[in-house]
C-alpha cells in the first residue's frame, strides 16, 4: 500500500500531538484518570491518538473511539468530522480499506454541512485514494474530480499540488507513464512557483521513480541527485535521505549496476538505522534480495 499522501494537509487545527514525546503521553494519561468532566477528556483523548497516528494505530483507533464516544452527547460537529477523518486514516494504514471508506464518507456531509471546503476536499481526496487501493479507478477519478473543483475554488495551489502528485503516482502503478509524467510535472511546476524546497525535491524523485520504471536509468539517476542536493540543503530529517539512496540503489540494481547499488544500500541502511525506519530499513533488504537473485 502506497504512503497516505494527504494527511499532512489535515493538520491544521486536529492534528497537534503527533510530536509529542511518550513522557507527555503519560501526563496526558494521568490527566485522564484524575479528569471526571467528559467534555475535558475529549481534547486528551483526540491528542493520544494523534500522537499514535505514526507509531500504532490500533492504540490510536481505541483513543478516537473514546473521544468519539464522547463527542457523540456534545455539539461538536467538528470534532466529530475530524474524528471520523482520522479513524479513516487509521483504517487505511491497517489496509482495512471498507472501514477507512465508512470513516471518510462519514466525514463527508459534517464538512459540508460546515461550509468547510479545504477539510472537504481532503475527505474527498482521502475517499479517492482508498478506492484507487482496492483498484476502483472510476471511483477515484470521480472523487478527485469532485476534490479538484472545490480546490480551484479556493485557489489552494498546495492542495492542487498534492492531487496532481498523486494522480501521477497512480498513473505510474498502472504503468501509463506518459500520463504519471504529465501530472507529476504539473505537480513540479507548482512547487516551483511556490519556492517550496522540500515539495519540489519530493516531485523530482516522483519524476525519477517514474522515469526507473522505464528503464531510463540515466534520466532516473539525474532527478534522485537532484532532489539530494535540494535536500541536503534543507536541514531535511534523515529518513528522508534513507529513502532516496534505496531508489538510486535500486534503479543501478535494475541496470546491472551492482557495485553502485550496494554503495547507495549500504548508504541508505545507514541512515534507516540511524533515524530508526524500519520500513525503509526492510525495503532495503528486499530490494537487496532482488539485486542478489539477479547477480
Amino acid at each position: 500500500m502506497r504512503p497516505s499522501f494527504l494527511y499532512s494537509f489535515f493538520c491544521l487545527l486536529s492534528i497537534t500531538a503527533a510530536g509529542q514525546s511518550r513522557q507527555q503521553v503519560d501526563s496526558l494519561l494521568q490527566a485522564i484518570d484524575l479528569e471526571k468532566i467528559d467534555s475535558n477528556k475529549l481534547p486528551l483523548y483526540q491528542k493520544i491518538g494523534n500522537y499514535y497516528l505514526d507509531n500504532n494505530v490500533t492504540k490510536a483507533i481505541e483513543y478516537f473511539e473514546k473521544a468519539q464516544e464522547i463527542e457523540r452527547g456534545l455539539n461538536h460537529p467538528l470534532a466529530v468530522a475530524n474524528n471520523f477523518y482520522s479513524l479513516g486514516y487509521c483504517y487505511l494504514v491497517k489496509a482495512d480499506f471498507k472501514k477507512a471508506l465508512i470513516n471518510y464518507q462519514l466525514s463527508v456531509p459534517v464538512y459540508e454541512q460546515l461550509k468547510d471546503s479545504f477539510r472537504l476536499s481532503n475527505a474527498l481526496m482521502s475517499i479517492g485514494n482508498v478506492y484507487s487501493e482496492i483498484n476502483d479507478y472510476k471511483k477515484t477519478n470521480e472523487y478527485f474530480d469532485q476534490a479538484e473543483v472545490l480546490i480551484k475554488e479556493m485557489r489552494d495551489s498546495v492542495q492542487l499540488m498534492s492531487l496532481l502528485n498523486v494522480r501521477g503516482t497512480i498513473y505510474d502503478e498502472l504503468q501509463k507513464y506518459d500520463t504519471a509524467l504529465f501530472f507529476l510535472q504539473q505537480a513540479y511546476q507548482i512547487a516551483v512557483l511556490l519556492k517550496d524546497k522540500q515539495s519540489i525535491a519530493n516531485e523530482l524523485t516522483n519524476i525519477g521513480l517514474t522515469y526507473k520504471h522505464q528503464l531510463k536509468t540515466a534520466a532516473a539517476l539525474q532527478f534522485f541527485d537532484s532532489a539530494l542536493v535540494i535536500f541536503k540543503s534543507d536541514n531535511t530529517p534523515v529518513d528522508v535521505y534513507a529513502a532516496v539512496y534505496n531508489n538510486i540503489g535500486a534503479t543501478h540494481a535494475q541496470a546491472g549496476n551492482f557495485k553502485k547499488a550496494l554503495a547507495a544500500f549500504d548508504k541508505s541502511v545507514s541512515l534507516a538505522i540511524q533515524s530508526g525506519s524500519l520500513t525503509i530499513e526492510m525495503e532495503n533488504y528486499n530490494n537487496m534480495a532482488d539485486m542478489y537473485g539477479h547477480m
